[in-house]
C-alpha cells in the first residue's frame, strides 16, 4: 500500500519545463527594462531641469546685481545735482549692449571720489568694470588695463549669447530714462538657452 502510494504521488507531481522557465526569464528581464527605463528617463529629466534652472538662477543674480547697482548712478552727495561721467550725455550712458555710469562712492581728505562702473557684453561673457575717478574723468572702457573687467557670470559653466540694452527718456536726458535689459544665455555647450529682462528706472538725484 505504501509504495502504491508513492508512486501515485509521483505520477501526480508536475513540474516547470524549460519553455515555461524561458518565457518568465524573459518576461522577468521585459519588466526589469521597462522599470530601468522609467527611472532613466526620470533621471535625464530631472538633470535637464536642473541644468535649465542653474541658467536661469545665473541669470536671475547677475540682472539683479545690475539692477541694484544701477540705482545709485548719479548720486552726488548733497552737491544738489546729478553726477554725470565727463564726456558722456547723460547719467547713464548707454550703447545696445553696454551701459556705464558713475556714483559718489566715499569722501577723502575733504575731496570726493567717486566709482566708475560698466557693464558690457564681450567674448559671450557678461562682464563688469568698476573704478575709482575722479569728477573729471572720462569713462575708461572695459579691458583696457587700466579698467580689469571680470564676469558675472561663471564662464566654465554659462555662456551669454546676447546682452541688449534699450533706453527710453522719460523726460530730459539727464532728468530720467527707462532702460531695458534684456539678457541670453546658455550652459557653455550652448543647450538650455533661457532669455529674461529687467527694467530700470533711472533714479533722478536732484
Amino acid at each position: 500500500m505504501a509504495i502504491w502510494s508513492v508512486k501515485a504521488l509521483r505520477k501526480h507531481q508536475k513540474g516547470v519545463s524549460l519553455v515555461e522557465l524561458m518565457i518568465a526569464s524573459a518576461m522577468g528581464i521585459i519588466a526589469l527594462i521597462a522599470v530601468g527605463g522609467v527611472f532613466l528617463s526620470s533621471q535625464k529629466i530631472a538633470a535637464e531641469r536642473s541644468q535649465r534652472l542653474f541658467v536661469l538662477q545665473s541669470m536671475n543674480e547677475a540682472l539683479r546685481y545690475i539692477k541694484e547697482d544701477t540705482q545709485r548712478a548719479g548720486f552726488n552727495g548733497n552737491n544738489g545735482q546729478s553726477f554725470i561721467l565727463s564726456g558722456a550725455n547723460s547719467i547713464i550712458e548707454t550703447t545696445s549692449s553696454s551701459l556705464a555710469y558713475g556714483y559718489q562712492a566715499q569722501m577723502s581728505g575733504g575731496s570726493s571720489l567717486y566709482t566708475q562702473v560698466a557693464f558690457i557684453y564681450k567674448d559671450e561673457a557678461l562682464r563688469v568694470c568698476e573704478k575709482s575717478v575722479s569728477t573729471t574723468q572720462t569713462f575708461i572702457p572695459c579691458g583696457i588695463s587700466a579698467n580689469p573687467s571680470f564676469s558675472l557670470l561663471d564662464t566654465n559653466r554659462i555662456k551669454v549669447n546676447n546682452f541688449e540694452v534699450v533706453s527710453q527718456a522719460l523726460g530730459s536726458t539727464v532728468s530720467s530714462a527707462l532702460y531695458t535689459i534684456t539678457l541670453t544665455a546658455s550652459l557653455s555647450d550652448g543647450s538650455h538657452q533661457q532669455t529674461m529682462s529687467t527694467q530700470i528706472k533711472q533714479r533722478n538725484w536732484k
